[in-house]
């Protein structure tokens, strides 16, 4: 994702940059995020926002 978060695009299609200090591994890419909010929602449904 180039370091922006890939809730806010998929939920508001803009680019956000992520926090490096709020991140999660998911199938051997680290995800960052804005805020923990965007953290936990991923978490609720990581398919819906991982790239391929």
């Amino acid at each position: 994702m180039g370091g922006y978060c890939a809730v806010c695009r998929v939920e508001l299609g803009t680019d956000v940059r992520g926090n490096p200090d709020i991140a999660v591994d998911y199938e051997g890419k680290r995800y960052l995020f804005p805020a923990t909010k965007q953290l936990e929602m991923f978490k609720g449904n990581p398919t819906k926002y991982a790239v391929n």
